[in-house]
């Protein structure tokens, strides 16, 4: 089989690389006007960015099908280009004119850490043109860069359509939610309420009456790091701890930072000091049923603070809800986390097929295992 060689960006005269420079602000708009624009990463998707912004004079231009690639914080980050657009200083376009641009786009995914690596400033990273020109890139057959695109394409589609089966059964749980937390399952009689119209059997109640947010403690970040006990921030798990400071299953609701933040726990675990946990007061209330419950009120809304996000308990504690019978709690509860499941479920599929394509990158990206054409 043809070798494999190996050249400095800078000398492949089939490759261009164009440096972003931004328009004057004074361009830019929503309304489709010109170029669409994109100043850096920030709409950047899985393959393709999307457009909320114009300009009408524009400098630099990527063509379709051009690697966009992120320059400036942070570094690293890949897209194509799927239309002529500008670009602005955040970004680097890099035109493949003889050779397979789609190959090159998982080539410069599978170099992510070498080009973060490369970027400079302690605070603010960047990577320079100089920089990239003294890349050494390699230079596959075509036929050979075409069937390594072709294979990674495939595992890449794959991907796609668990993120599509995850986004609709999350569309689905929400609407569900919706519905099985304010009408409950199968109710003919509703009542007048100070919430509202609500299930006859149901009752309205203060939060307070049901649970209180309990603050968590905090924990230095050396003491995260060993243990078996998850250790909870303001929005999921930030480490694990030789010991646990409260008893599972149980919720932990963000408090600074991601405020609002509803997350549910198994195990036994530390919430810290950006995070409360949910200490019960009512006897006849199922957890879980409070954590759907908790999630459907939308807490992030209540950020009163000016600076740093932050949750008052105390204005958390006067909200009102309606409570369905135990029983009823349960039966809602059965349904959603039925949901949950084939969510996990499709998560842990999207896993393994994103091992297998870091796995296949590195085997064929690199030549160490070469393709039959």
């Amino acid at each position: 089989m043809e070798k494999w060689r190996t050249e400095k960006l800078e000398k492949i005269k089939n490759i261009e690389l164009i440096m972003g420079q931004s328009p004057p602000s004074s361009s830019f708009n929503e309304n489709s006007e010109g170029l669409p624009f994109l100043q850096g990463n920030a709409d950047f998707g899985s393959i393709y960015p999307t457009i909320s912004k114009y300009t009408t004079n524009p400098i630099k231009i990527a063509l379709e099908d051009d690697i966009l690639l992120s320059v400036r914080a942070p570094v690293g980050d890949i897209n194509l280009a799927p239309f002529k657009l500008c670009i602005g200083r955040g970004l680097a376009a890099i035109r493949i004119k003889e050779n397979s641009n789609i190959f090159y786009f998982y080539w410069f995914q599978k170099i992510k850490n070498i080009l973060e690596n490369l970027g400079i400033g302690s605070t603010f990273k960047a990577i320079t043109k100089n920089e990239l020109k003294r890349l050494a890139i390699p230079i596959p057959p075509l036929s050979e860069q075409q069937k390594i695109a072709e294979i990674l394409g495939t595992v890449d589609e794959a991907i796609q359509r668990v993120d599509e089966v995850i986004e609709k059964t999350k569309r689905l749980k929400q609407g569900l939610m919706k519905e099985l937390l304010t009408k409950g399952i199968g109710h003919k009689e509703f009542k007048d309420s100070e919430i509202g119209r609500i299930p006859k059997k149901w009752e309205a109640t203060k939060a307070e009456e049901v649970f209180c947010l309990e603050y968590g403690e905090g924990l230095v970040r050396s003491d995260r790091d060993n243990g078996k006990f998850p250790v909870f921030g303001s929005n999921g798990i930030v480490g694990y701890h030789s010991k646990y400071l409260i008893k599972g299953p149980g919720i932990i609701v963000g408090r600074k930072g991601t405020i609002g933040a509803v997350t549910w726990s198994e195990e036994d675990f530390w919430p810290i000091d950006t995070a409360y946990y949910i200490n019960l007061k009512y006897k006849d209330i199922n957890l879980k049923w409070l954590y759907y419950k908790l999630i459907s009120l939308n807490l992030p809304k209540l950020n009163m603070a000016t600076g740093v996000p932050g949750l008052n308990r105390e204005i958390v504690h006067l909200l009102k809800f309606a409570i369905p019978l135990k029983e009823e709690q349960q039966e809602i509860v059965d349904i959603l986390t039925t949901f949950d499941s084939k969510i996990e479920t499709e998560k842990k599929r999207k896993e393994r097929l994103e091992r297998i394509k870091k796995e296949l990158m590195e085997e064929l990206l690199t030549g160490k295992k070469r393709v039959k054409i």
